[in-house]
Formats: C-alpha cells, structure tokens, sequence
C-alpha cells in the first residue's frame, strides 16, 4: 500500500514540475513579447520626437534650410564627430538616445544628415537612419504608417545579402520602388508598405538598417 502511495506521490510531483516549467516557458516568452513591443514602441516614439525636433531646429534657424545644421553621413555614437555637439545643442535626439550613447534600443547606430532634395535640391530633407534592427521589429517599423503627419518621402531597408551602402545620395530624387527576394534591397515612396513586402526586404534576423527620409 505504502509503495503504491509512494509511487503516486512520485508521479504527481514530476507532473507538479512539468506544469511548473510549462508555465515558467509561457511566462518567459510573454515577457520577450512585451519587450520586443517595448523597444518598438521606443523606436516609434523616437523617430518622432527626432523629426518633431527637427522641424523644431528648423523653423528657430535664420537660414531656413536643414542643409545649415551641417550633419554629415557619420554614426552618432562617434564621440569624435563634432555635430554631435550641435545635436546636443539644439536637443535634436530624445533622452532616451543620448543616455544609450546614441545608439538605438536594440543597441545599433544611429546617423542622422541632411539629404536636401525634397524639391530642387532646396535643403529641405534629412535622413534618420536606425541599424541592426532584428526582423520582427524591422517589418513592424517598415509596415508603420510613417507618412501622416510627418512628412514621409521615402524609405529604404538594406538586408542581409545586400552589400549596398545606404549614403546621402541614396534616396535623393525619385525612389524606385523594388521588392528583390534574398537581396533584401527596398527603396519605397508608396505608402503604406504591405505585410508580405516587408517580409521580403527584412531578410535578415538581426541586423536590418531602416532609412527614413523626411522633408
């Protein structure tokens, strides 16, 4: 009787711990899902205080023309980089990138620069630029309905087996739109960007770069 009793006990605590570690494992991937829906909403907000703070800058400076704030295509997180002084300065980046060394939230560079061909090349665009962005946030980030109210252009989104380097000159004048499987190349100016074209161009687990261009 006693073994009997023993082997039930035994039997009903391995299943306690089995019941245990099933709900350890949900409670873990829950928590990963509300980060990963914490950092893009960072991201999100982020984005938009830069481009509210540019407008900001913009509208304070006597030359009327973002070309004036003189950023150059260079990562934020340079110490060295002299325009970070000017960001600073006039608090073109949220807190929240300042205390991070001006990286982003999934710790990838952050360039900022002034494109300035919105119409006739009259300084009127910049460019924010986010690194290693991992795909879910990525296709999260491009699918977003960036354009209202913010002046959206165009955006770009370099993959994994795409070795083009996104420069100041690369999403000047007319975008062409182009959706290429396995290149992870995407160059859009009509949106928003549907569901399985984001998939497409975020293409690589960890390290896909958003460029937004705003006028």
């Amino acid at each position: 009787m006693r073994d009997n009793i023993s082997g039930r006990s035994m039997i009903e605590m391995i299943g306690v711990l089995v019941i245990v570690g099933l709900l350890g494992v949900g409670v873990l991937l829950a928590y990963g899902k509300a980060m990963d829906r914490y950092r893009i909403n960072v991201m999100i907000n982020q984005v938009n205080q830069i481009v509210t703070n540019t407008r900001h800058a913009f509208n304070l400076h006597a030359s009327r023309g973002y070309k004036s704030l003189d950023f150059q295509v260079k990562a934020m997180s340079d110490k060295n980089y002299k325009n970070r002084k000017i960001a600073d300065t006039i608090r073109l980046f949220p807190e929240s990138i300042v205390r991070n060394n001006y990286k982003n939230v999934y710790d990838g560079e952050i360039q900022y620069f002034v494109d300035g061909a919105y119409k006739a090349d009259d300084g009127k665009a910049f460019i924010v630029e986010f690194y290693s962005i991992p795909t879910d946030a990525c296709i999260e980030l491009v699918t977003k309905n960036w354009q209202t109210g913010l002046g959206l252009i165009a955006m770009k989104v370099k993959g994994s087996a795409d070795g083009y380097s996104i420069q100041s000159a690369a999403l000047k004048g007319k975008c062409k739109t182009q959706y290429k499987k396995g290149v992870g190349l995407f160059c859009a100016e009509d949106f928003p960007v549907t569901l399985s074209q984001a998939v497409t161009v975020c293409d690589y687990v960890k390290h896909n770069n958003i460029s937004w261009k705003f006028f």
